[in-house]
């Protein structure tokens, strides 16, 4: 297995002590100070500080997490914050709804709202207005340990989550009303991906370690079944393609695996080493991998139209540092704008312009 994907599976987030251990904390400290009887302090500071800008992005261990928004401002996550950043001003806005790490992001069809999931024993998913960074809707109650991955469905009525407990739990909601409309046991082995179908709302899949699943929506609960395809490898990617049946999947050897309903058709070599983020566009795909290339590819994966490789020598005048490195692992791509958007494990967000120069906007 990939030595990155690897380090991943192994990542459980389970904390010794989270946000709501610390009033007993406080209260230990707080009994610990009054027996050795300290002087007060007569006031709070007059002063405070104000978050101004991030530096960096969650790209180590999260893909997929990175948009444009409706006005083309970019919108990501780093720690337990939403960054809303305005490339033109290189300025940012800030969500700060959640009290811990950020652990994945969709964006509504239209492009004007988000929906971020994050680490915790009791975890919630908000989704929040890119606009006025306030919150629509709070989902509690369901994931323990955290959120690892969420899509919204084509009509955006819909959201579907995936928890980090050890049956990595699929549940769809009406998020605008906060109800759980169904919830599922996804798989022992761990679920990197969930798509809601375009075109069936009523069916999704899950990709992950090992596993393709198709599942479709019976009554109150889901029904899965594994893709056909032999000895399963494990899936970083996937998304629906031009039709109801067709889905693309990204693996951890570099090929994309093109199904039909659960029927794998043929596999496309795409990348060296794991293929991490994929985006279907009206007429093809883009693809960005471990080896540092971004990929255009045709309607049907037959002919890959370009590729953009990450290097320090193609870094557009304008850009606001230097790579750490070239060829960096792409973690998370999508398209918008005239523009590729890529963000790296290295925490970089970079522009690709279609005709090759790159920016760097954030590191």
């Amino acid at each position: 297995m990939d030595s990155e994907i690897e380090q991943e599976t192994q990542l459980t987030y389970r904390r010794q002590v989270y946000k709501e251990d610390l009033p007993q904390l406080k209260e230990q400290c707080r009994e610990k100070h009054r027996a050795t009887a300290m002087k007060k302090r007569e006031r709070a500071p007059g002063n405070g500080i104000k978050l101004h800008f991030i530096h960096g992005y969650r790209g180590y261990d999260c893909r997929s997490n990175l948009f444009y928004t409706q006005t083309g401002e970019i919108v990501y996550h780093v720690a337990a914050v939403g960054v809303v950043y305005n490339r033109q001003q290189n300025t940012q806005r800030f969500y700060m709804g959640h009290d811990d790490d950020i652990l994945c992001l969709a964006i509504h069809p239209l492009k004007d709202y988000v929906a971020t999931g994050q680490v915790g024993r009791d975890s919630s998913v908000h989704i929040w207005d890119t606009e006025t960074l306030k919150p629509m809707s709070v989902l509690k109650g369901f994931h323990q340990l955290g959120v690892c991955t969420l899509d919204f469905s084509a009509d955006g009525k819909r959201l579907a989550s995936v928890g980090l407990d050890d049956n990595h739990t699929i549940v769809l909601w009406d998020w605008r009303k906060g109800e759980k409309l169904s919830a599922m046991r996804g798989s022992k082995d761990k679920i990197f991906v969930i798509k809601i179908n375009p075109y069936l709302p009523d069916k999704l899949i899950t990709a992950g370690v090992k596993h393709m699943k198709f599942w479709h929506k019976v009554g109150g609960g889901l029904i899965g079944r594994k893709g056909n395809m032999g000895k399963t490898e494990t899936m970083m990617c996937a998304v629906y393609g031009w039709s109801e049946e067709m889905v693309f999947s990204g693996t951890c050897t570099g090929d994309i695996c093109i199904w039909r309903d659960m029927f794998l058709m043929k596999t496309v070599k795409a990348h060296d080493g794991p293929v991490f983020s994929m985006h279907a566009l009206e007429k093809g795909f883009v693809t960005g991998g471990k080896d540092g290339i971004v990929a255009l590819w045709d309607d049907t994966f037959e002919r890959c139209l370009k590729t953009y490789a990450i290097k320090r020598a193609v870094l557009a005048p304008g850009s606001k540092g230097l790579l750490l490195e070239d060829n960096p692992s792409i973690r998370a791509i999508s398209l918008g704008h005239g523009h590729i958007l890529v963000g790296t494990k290295n925490g970089e967000i970079l522009e690709v312009d279609k005709s090759g120069p790159i920016t760097l906007l954030v590191q």
